[in-house]
């Protein structure tokens, strides 16, 4: 079974409220400076006036290290934290802050504390402060995050190193620059661990997923999709320029902004890979080092939309997909003729070159762990003819009806996707056990995923269908209609149904959705280049049992292949890389 929900990385800066800190050796000095700014203007207060009090306290020997970060309880502020810091020097950062502030009386904008908490979806813990205020706050480090207390020790130097690195950015004082070198640094560091570039895009299509399970941020997942899509076609001639263009800055100036990064990325992975080996860690080091990634956008002043335009970005990058092919080319060189010709099996090296490997791992049929089942009734029997139900399936558009029963759903399912137990063997020590529909080398690479908005006896929710054991496994929440609606034009409204125009599924109507979920590494290691048209003649397989199913049923259906891919796929927090929305059925009762 496709795994469509990914454990997301903990990306969060967390609330320090109260309570005692715990040790740290050498302790730290935390100062929130509270300063209602727009991005720029917080930009300038980092700029010229944090930055450059702290490297000077530094540089006195008054404190031994420094990093800050931005944040939001209690209202927008610039975090600052030093390390063994001397008190009488805290004071005089944080009269020269103040002093700074009031220099820049005019840049304050009016914030209503309402408006401004609407942009994060948890409450705020601290009460709100006014613009000008400094509030000293124990530091709480967050250890298992970083991995550790030797690696958050070592994750602190390199704190100290990104806010360093921020600060040159920052005195470009252009947002546009800000955000192209946010992106640099995030290729710099997915290439840093993850050399292999398909593992670096893998790695940042699930950093893009995982902001949808963070509750304290909320952000718009299709939006930050459509703007990264439309920057990657629009600018398509520049991308490639810019990774040879940041590639040489690395090798030729290593003391450049680049340089510095990759080097200190580069480093603190050694180090983390030193300390899982002598101590172990708390996270893997990908996970920390997303973390911090985010908290290097955060010193930026990029917020957590623009980090998901960033990623997706970063990830075409990465892979080289930044040109855009014309779609309706009709030359020798298309991308479908030259997939056609080098998927093709020959006779003189099918039994040898392209013969088909031993598989790797299980097939793609587990069922996903840790989330909750629901039992479905067994599957009623179908006594249509299969003459009749050729000849009555029909493809529906119009009203399906608002609701489903679940031994209906639970019928077309069991039958069209379900396990035949009469005819499992025993294969050494794996028993076997085949389903209604043929799959190559029995890996079953699409799995049935279903968006249940009004089935009875169910929650509404998003659902993988379990062959094994005839269940429902619960994923998340539904997807809402509108993101149906706007990711498919097959799906509509009754104001859609122009006189003349094309017909539409009435979105209002549909009790449930069925998704079919390829994931072609299932196939991938065993058949080559041909696995992609193993993986859509199974996706057709399955399809058409579906609607001859529901037919038998008494359902109504139709396959649909207009959808946005990208935009399904991250829906239901497939990669887009690996796995895919193959088709989409709606389902619902037929008219009596």
């Amino acid at each position: 079974m496709t795994t469509t929900t990914p454990r997301p990385p903990d990306t969060r800066e967390h609330p320090t409220t109260g309570g005692a800190p715990p040790a740290t050796d050498p302790p730290w000095t935390t100062t929130c400076i509270y300063a209602h700014l727009t991005t720029p203007g917080t930009d300038a207060l980092i700029r010229d006036c944090v930055a450059p009090l702290a490297q000077e306290l530094v540089a006195q020997g008054r404190a031994t290290g420094w990093f800050f970060l931005r944040y939001w309880h209690g209202g927008p502020h610039v975090r600052v934290r030093f390390r063994d810091p001397d008190p009488a020097a805290v004071d005089g950062f944080e009269a020269a802050v103040a002093a700074w502030l009031a220099d820049h009386a005019e840049d304050r904008v009016d914030l209503d504390p309402g408006r401004f908490h609407a942009r994060f979806s948890q409450p705020d813990p601290v009460p709100w402060h006014g613009h000008g205020q400094i509030v000293r706050e124990p530091y709480l480090p967050e250890v298992d995050r970083y991995g550790g207390p030797r690696a958050l020790a070592r994750c602190e130097e390199f704190f100290e190193l990104s806010s360093r690195i921020a600060g040159a950015v920052l005195r470009t004082g252009d947002r546009t620059k800000v955000f192209a070198v946010g992106l640099d640094l995030m290729t710099l560091a997915m290439g840093a661990a993850s050399p292999a570039a398909l593992d670096a895009a893998r790695s940042a299509r699930r950093y893009f997923s995982s902001w949808d399970f963070v509750d304290e941020a909320s952000s718009d997942r299709d939006g930050a999709l459509q703007q990264a899509e439309g920057l990657r076609r629009d600018w398509s001639q520049v991308w490639d320029k810019r990774v040879a263009a940041v590639t040489a800055a690395v090798q030729d100036s290593p003391g450049s902004t680049h340089g510095l990064w990759r080097r200190g990325i580069e480093d603190l992975l050694a180090d983390l890979d030193r300390i899982s080996a002598q101590d172990g860690l708390t996270r893997p080091p990908a996970a920390i080092l997303w973390s911090l990634i985010h908290m290097m956008n955060n010193r930026l002043g990029i917020s957590v939309h623009e980090e998901r335009v960033l990623s997706w970005l970063a990830s075409a990058m990465t892979l080289g997909w930044t040109s855009v092919a014309d779609y309706f080319e009709d030359t020798p060189h298309a991308l479908d003729r030259a997939y056609l010709e080098g998927s093709k099996y020959a006779v003189r090296t099918h039994a040898a070159a392209q013969w088909p490997r031993p598989p790797s791992g299980e097939a793609g049929h587990e069922r996903p762990g840790g989330f909750p089942t629901v039992p479905l009734p067994a599957p009623a029997p179908l006594r249509h003819r299969l003459d009749e139900v050729l000849e009555d399936r029909r493809s529906s558009y119009g009203d399906y009806g608002g609701t489903l029963d679940l031994p209906v759903l639970a019928t077309v399912l069991g039958w069209a996707a379900g396990e035949v137990e009469s005819r499992a063997v025993q294969w050494g020590d794996t028993r076997i056990v085949p389903r209604t529909h043929p799959s190559p080398g029995g890996r079953y690479a699409t799995s049935v995923l279903v968006n249940a908005w009004a089935v009875t006896g169910i929650d509404p929710g998003l659902y993988a269908y379990a062959a094994p054991g005839h269940s429902l496994v619960r994923l998340g929440p539904a997807l809402t209609r509108d993101t149906v609606q706007h990711a498919s034009p097959t799906f509509g409204s009754g104001q859609d149904r122009a006189a003349n125009g094309p017909p539409v599924v009435l979105t209002d109507t549909v009790p449930a959705v069925l998704l079919l979920a390829s994931d072609i590494t299932s196939l991938r290691p065993k058949y080559g280049l041909r696995a992609l048209r193993l993986l859509l003649q199974e996706c057709g397989h399955l399809a058409q049992n579906l609607l001859l199913c529901a037919t038998a049923a008494g359902c109504r259906s139709i396959p649909v292949s207009a959808f946005s891919d990208d935009e399904l796929s991250t829906a239901v927090h497939l990669d887009g890389i690996d796995g895919f929305v193959s088709a989409l059925l709606p389902l619902g009762p037929a008219p009596d």
